[in-house]
Parts: structure tokens; C-alpha cells; sequence
């Protein structure tokens, strides 16, 4: 079939007069071979709307499209067999979210998460009076609605700027059989996309709910739970990658230095008044630094883990704030 089509438009071009079909091919190649994509300029921030926000994946990476078809066949012996599909922009070839993909994970947290979303919104909206029917009426106005989902893009590479990588997965069809590995790809950790959005302002039984709040809900969501293929196992997890909340962390540390600079002039001026106070007066100065140090420590921690139900979960809110409870049962956190 590919050789009669060829012939049928080498025929077509020879009777049309025009310049012949190998040339004209030749060109073409030429043209699509130098066209260079830029990491930096690929995906553009969008013209129409500016609701975006950014996303690190965390370990071990993201699997998108594992439904899709995919044309790796057995190339060079089994090892080099992918066996599974993944998803691609058509144009640039790049990973991409699909933004029915967004959509629809979007949408489930809402429906099966409920108390959760439900507990977010309400430290959004500053602890106002929300229900789980409030919720619901939400998830209606949103995903019935006339708001549009983009395609969820890259932003940026890991720190080697690498994108994509392999892996395995070892299914054991029986206890006492060694498992067949199953070779796949995956977006890597540390790779930032940019999740992209058009939504209105919301009013739900009196309730105001801006597009800005919305977006920071979904923010939370897929940082909470995620988004992709194989979750369950750690997959598609999020951590927030958000300039803000690095410059009140530099912002944290800088003051922790600047006070131990301070503590230790009044160090000084402590020891020669040990005379006049045995205790010594800067010994719960100091606590507050140790503390504050622990604080800078905990700040590297992205992942918390409830002793009580074993769920997952993010370490900071929307706001850079340390989460201390559970966001399914309420209970204190247990740090991996």
C-alpha cells in the first residue's frame, strides 16, 4: 500500500508539471529536520489565561497514557520490548497530561474524596461553614460547567534536565514462580509541569468561591493524591513547586541566621552577667534556635505519612504551612 501511494503521487506531480517528487520530498525533510524545539520556549505561558500553576513529580516518577497504543515492538531481544503505551504531544513529542486526563483525575477526587476536599476548602475559604453537599454543588458547577481543562505541559527537566527514563514492573502471577519483568517508561522525578486552566468564579448557596481558590484546591488534590497510572504504589505523586513558598523558606533560614548572629553577641554579654545570674540567660534563646533549626529540617521533609490510616500526604498546605493532621482521619502525622 505505501509503494502505490508513492507511485500514484509521483505520477500526480509529473502530470501536474511541477517540480519532481524526490526533490520536492527532499525539501520538505530539510525543513521538518531543521525545525529545533526550545525547552524554554516550547510551552509558552498560555495568551488566554494566566490560572496555571506548577508541579514537581516526586519518586518514582509519573506514568501517563499507559492505555494508549505504542509502536515498540521486540526490537533486539525482549529487554527492548515497552510494554506499555504512554502519552505524547503530537506536535513537540514531548510528555503531556492530557487535559481530559486532568479533568477526569480532577473529578474523582471529588467523588471519592469527599471529606477531603470538603476539609481544603474550608482552610481556603478561612474555615467557613462548608458541607459535603456544598462540595457536591461545587463539583457540578465546575466539571458541568463551560471551564476548560488544558493539556498539563513541561515546564522544566530534572536537574540533569532529563524528562523521561525506564523502569520496571515485576507482577507475580504466583507465589512460588519468579516474576517476568516488564519494562515501561516514566516521566522522572523532579520534572515540573505546568497545569493549565480557564475557570470562573463560583457561587455555591451563597458561597463565594473564587477561580484562584479553585485552582488552589486542585493544587492540593493532586499533590494529596495524586494523578496518572499506578498511584497505589507511590506513581504520579506531586510536590508543589512554587517560588513563593522557597523565598519564605530562604526567607525563614536567613532570619534563623540572622538571630543566631544576634544570639551570640548576647552570649556574650550573658557570660559576664553569669555573676548576677547563675541560670544563665540565654539558655531558652537558645531552645528557640534549636527549635527554629528543627523547623528548617522539617522544611525538607515532602511527604508525611498518618500513623493512624497509613494515607499519604503532603507535607505543607497551599500556603507553605507545616500540615500536622490527616487530612482522611483527622489524626497526627508520623514522618517517613
Amino acid at each position: 500500500m505505501k509503494n502505490l501511494n508513492l507511485l500514484f503521487n509521483k505520477l500526480y506531480y509529473e502530470k501536474l508539471g511541477t517540480p519532481s517528487f524526490d526533490s520536492d520530498v527532499q525539501s520538505k525533510n530539510t525543513t521538518i529536520k531543521g525545525i529545533l524545539f526550545d525547552g524554554q520556549n516550547d510551552y509558552r505561558p498560555s495568551e488566554i489565561t494566566n490560572q496555571v500553576f506548577c508541579l514537581k513529580t516526586q519518586y518514582p516518577g509519573l506514568i501517563v497514557g499507559s492505555g494508549n497504543m505504542h509502536g515498540a515492538g521486540d526490537i533486539g531481544g525482549s529487554d527492548n520490548d515497552i510494554n506499555m503505551g504512554f502519552s505524547f504531544d503530537y506536535v513537540t513529542g514531548q510528555p503531556v497530561i492530557a487535559g481530559s486526563s486532568v479533568k477526569g483525575v480532577l473529578r474523582s477526587h471529588f467523588k471519592y474524596h469527599t471529606e477531603a476536599v470538603t476539609e481544603i476548602l474550608k482552610d481556603i475559604l478561612n474555615n467557613q461553614d462548608i458541607t459535603e453537599d456544598d462540595v457536591k454543588n461545587l463539583e457540578t458547577a465546575i466539571f458541568n460547567n463551560s471551564d476548560v481543562f488544558l493539556d498539563a505541559v513541561i515546564r522544566r527537566g530534572n536537574q540533569r534536565n532529563e524528562i523521561m527514563g525506564f523502569d520496571y514492573i515485576t507482577p507475580h502471577k504466583s507465589p512460588t514462580e519468579n516474576p517476568v519483568p516488564i519494562k515501561i517508561i516514566k516521566v522522572l522525578p523532579d520534572v515540573v509541569f505546568e497545569f493549565r486552566f480557564i475557570i470562573t468564579n463560583k457561587t455555591i448557596d451563597g458561597i463565594s468561591i473564587s477561580a484562584e481558590n479553585i485552582l488552589k484546591l486542585f493544587e492540593e488534590l493532586l499533590c494529596l493524591f495524586g494523578s496518572g497510572a499506578k498511584t497505589n504504589v507511590g506513581y504520579g505523586m506531586f510536590d508543589r513547586e512554587m517560588q513563593e513558598v522557597e523565598n519564605n523558606r530562604n526567607l525563614l533560614v536567613q532570619q534563623n541566621r540572622n538571630e543566631n548572629d544576634g544570639n551570640r553577641s548576647i552570649r556574650g554579654i550573658n557570660n559576664s552577667q553569669n555573676d548576677r545570674n547563675p541560670d544563665g540567660g540565654g539558655n531558652s534563646q537558645n531552645s528557640r534556635n534549636r527549635s527554629n533549626s528543627g523547623n528548617n529540617q522539617d522544611n525538607r521533609t515532602a511527604v508525611v505519612f498518618c500513623r493512624n490510616c497509613g494515607m499519604r500526604n503532603a507535607a505543607y498546605d497551599f500556603r507553605g504551612n507545616r500540615n500536622t493532621t490527616c487530612q482522611r482521619c483527622h489524626k497526627s502525622l508520623l514522618e517517613e
